[in-house]
């Protein structure tokens, strides 16, 4: 844009506007050389969030936007992870299973996006039943949404969802769990060039680390966000600088310096792993990158033996002062101010020399690169310059394949040329005629038909030899240099070809002497195989077949002895299937339920049993619980029938009962007699997986919460209903006159042999029943001190409001 009117360069302030994130950057440009834009006419963009792909079309050489595009491979926390496990995949297969490379990978949680990974987390998770999951938003910040899952089971399957392994065992200061904030600085895509700032915090949890109260966020979060909301305590934001920490851990007798040497190694390798994800995403949308930078804000967990673990990365880390100045607010504004300050003198805006050119254009573009490189890092300030640093060489077998201006800058700091890789066909088929080569990409399922230059680099590399090597001897062949290095141009096409099919998936490097090794992908988890379950619901048995391994642990604690093996001769089967949605139940080809989720699979199984379990025509099958009573006037077993109105059952009841008790009542009308199928009665859970006291659940099948429990044996019982207990949340408009709302408890979950609705002739006899039976109400308050009343007096019609 050049300088305005007044000469003076212009600077746009945008995205999610906050003072706060502004007002450091502003004071960081001298005011002689700066003055406010607009979306038209700016110079320096200073965006929070990410600009549109138009702000990025927009750039010229001098002016500037403070993010790169392609970034969400680090920012939306399910790319970040799965662009940090293809590079595990990737080096694991260059070294081996065991290689150093991906040990180095190794600090990052096993993570699973929904839906696709759902079922893939199921089988995790009941592999390791004593592992820990949180869930989390795929992309969102300041701990929205975030907790600690008491059942796996219960995740969510929409898009927006992730769940990830959780670490459980955090080194804690003062008690408390923490997490290190670092700030990371890439200045270039290409080459990549990538620093650290020296300062930093841990933000400390503002409650006692408490690892079985997983419902306690202020106990198990770190982000000043969600414990600023922790009223209870004096102090809910605290940071600790890095100085401070590190004279901690030294002091407890740890190795800070082999800690923070193992973080810049994190930091580094991530960056790696995003690097051609960015590239290629630069060029998609036209950006040049010369005017590209990124500040991302690094959250990482240190555990009790002290392993880093990356958490996330975020986009536009908050330069809000979060703490009070006596918690580390103080340290804070220093640091936040100083880093932008440094990160404006680094990219040279208050420098008004002319913008760089294109490289290209150098007459030693090598040289022209060195010589920006040690410009930019002699006014680094506090970032400390991670890559490339001495040891540059270390971290090339990381790329795919390092592009060449990346190879030069570690030529620069290693003072001397570095090993240059060799590479090898992956998943590649070659078809080479006399006239022409086709590469088929297994991993993509693309046919490339590189043109005849490319076609002979390709065969001269992937025969073993390098790619100065190759650049050399292509140069030689069309008479454009015969020294023994070849020219830039040459080099950098040959780099260039070579680094594009690695990037794409068709070549990877050796690694010294060990040669490739194809190795599983880490998303590959085996499922254990389905299996078949017999079940036995009164006088009928029900096949249920192939049921997933996850289901069957929870069928079986939730059905306990109903389980009878999968012998032949079932009256009803019903087959179980793992869909993109969830599981699905079918009956004779047709769909019965879909969409279910590990939580609701087994209640809605309980349901199919319950509509399936009638052994004659005329039998009606009721959704209450049955409660077996001593006997106490003659030698027919009794017991009572506890329902609930307007809301279905109050089986809360099931945690509180002192009598046999299962959910589930086959009714023949003509005799008036009970039988107790003895399915499970369903506990509720609040949030954080206790039960609420005075709470009752009330949809069998419903998606969130719940806890299914195996009925007694003693419930089975086979006689006459002497009482009846309704649960009504409006006990006060009920009396035990009004058959009514004994119906309208009843009804809803009432079905025939058939499947259907009763018939009108069904529910008279039903009504008529009812009306012969004694009949207590109570609200579900009161209902349990009112059924142990019941459970010790004898058979008499009352009202208990």
């Amino acid at each position: 844009m050049g300088a305005s009117e007044t000469g003076k360069r212009r600077y746009w302030l945008a995205g999610k506007r906050e003072e706060s994130q502004d007002r450091f950057f502003v004071e960081a440009l001298d005011p002689a050389l700066w003055e406010a834009g607009d979306a038209q006419a700016w110079d320096a963009c200073w965006y929070t969030g990410m600009p549109a792909p138009e702000v990025f079309e927009q750039l010229a050489p001098g002016k500037t936007v403070n993010h790169i595009p392609g970034n969400n491979a680090l920012t939306v926390k399910s790319l970040l992870y799965r662009t940090l496990r293809e590079a595990r995949e990737r080096w694991e297969g260059q070294g081996g299973i065991a290689g150093e490379r991906a040990g180095r990978l190794a600090f990052f949680p096993r993570t699973f996006a929904m839906p696709g990974d759902y079922h893939a987390l199921q089988h995790e998770a009941a592999r390791r039943p004593d592992q820990r999951w949180i869930l989390k938003p795929k992309n969102a910040a300041r701990g929205r949404d975030i907790r600690v899952l008491d059942d796996v089971a219960r995740v969510p399957t929409g898009e927006r969802w992730m769940v990830q392994e959780y670490v459980g065992n955090p080194h804690t200061l003062e008690g408390c769990k923490y997490a290190l904030r670092l700030y990371a600085l890439i200045t270039s895509v290409e080459p990549l060039r990538l620093y650290l700032y020296r300062e930093g915090s841990a933000k400390l949890a503002s409650e006692p680390y408490e690892p079985e109260n997983i419902g306690n966020v202020f106990a198990h979060l770190t982000n000043p966000d969600v414990n600023a909301r922790n009223v209870a305590s004096p102090s809910p934001v605290r940071f600790l600088p890095l100085a401070d920490y590190r004279a901690r851990l030294r002091a407890e007798g740890h190795d800070d310096a082999a800690l923070f040497e193992r973080l810049h190694d994190l930091v580094t390798l991530t960056a790696i792993a995003a690097r051609e994800a960015m590239r290629r995403r630069c060029r998609r949308v036209r950006a040049d990158t010369r005017g590209c930078y990124e500040l991302l804000g690094l959250d990482c967990l240190i555990d009790q033996d002290l392993n880093p673990w990356l958490m996330e990365c975020n986009l536009s880390p908050s330069l809000d002062i979060c703490a009070a100045p006596e918690d580390g607010g103080i340290y804070e504004t220093r640091t936040k101010r100083q880093m932008v300050a440094d990160l404006v003198a680094m990219l040279g805006l208050n420098d008004p020399g002319p913008p760089l050119p294109p490289l290209a254009e150098a007459t030693d573009p090598e040289a022209e690169l060195r010589r920006r490189d040690e410009t930019e890092l002699a006014r680094a300030g506090d970032f400390q310059r991670l890559y490339p640093a001495g040891n540059a060489a270390r971290y090339l077998p990381c790329f795919p394949l390092p592009r060449l201006a990346d190879v030069a800058l570690a030529d620069a700091r290693a003072g001397g040329p570095v090993a240059r890789p060799q590479v090898t066909p992956r998943g590649v088929a070659e078809v080479v005629t006399e006239r022409s080569l086709s590469l088929y990409g297994e991993g993509t399922g693309t046919l490339y038909r590189p043109n005849a230059t490319a076609a002979w680099i390709w065969l001269q590399a992937t025969a073993g030899k390098d790619p100065d090597t190759v650049a050399r001897e292509l140069a030689q062949a069309t008479g454009t240099h015969a020294g023994e290095r070849a020219p830039w141009a040459a080099r950098e096409q040959v780099w260039t070809a070579l680094a594009d099919w690695a990037a794409s998936g068709l070549l990877w490097q050796r690694t010294g002497d060990t040669a490739p090794v194809e190795t599983a992908p880490d998303t590959a988890y085996p499922a254990a195989p389905p299996a078949d379950a017999g079940v036995q619901v009164g006088e009928r048995r029900i096949l249920l077949q192939e049921v997933p391994a996850p289901v069957l642990p929870r069928l079986r604690q939730a059905l306990g002895g109903r389980i009878v093996g999968a012998a032949p001769g079932a009256d009803v089967h019903l087959r179980l299937a793992e869909t993109r949605t969830g599981y699905t139940v079918s009956e004779n080809g047709a769909a019965v339920a879909e969409g279910l989720t590990l939580a609701t699979v087994v209640p809605q199984l309980c349901r199919l049993l319950l509509a399936r379990a009638a052994a004659a025509p005329d039998e009606l099958l009721l959704d209450a619980v049955l409660m077996a009573l001593p006997m106490r006037r003659d030698d027919d077993p009794a017991a009572v029938m506890v329902l609930g109105a307007r809301h279905g059952l109050a089986d809360g009841l099931a945690s509180v009962r002192s009598a046999p008790a299962g959910r589930g009542v086959r009714w023949a009308p003509e005799q008036g007699i009970v039988s107790g199928l003895g399915l499970p009665l369903r506990r509720p859970l609040d949030d954080g997986g206790v039960l609420p006291a005075g709470a009752y659940w009330h949809e069998w099948g419903r998606a969130e919460g719940g806890q299914l429990l195996a009925a007694d044996a003693g419930a089975l019982v086979t006689g006459s209903v002497r009482e009846l207990m309704l649960v009504d949340e409006a006990a006060a408009e009920a009396t035990a006159a009004d058959p009514g709302a004994v119906l309208a408890a009843l009804l809803p979950g009432c079905v025939t042999a058939a499947g259907d609705r009763p018939t009108a002739a069904a529910v008279e006899r039903l009504a008529d029943w009812v009306m012969s039976r004694s009949l207590r109400v109570a609200a579900p308050a009161a209902a349990d001190e009112a059924l142990a009343r019941l459970l010790r007096a004898p058979a008499a019609a009352s009202v208990d409001a």
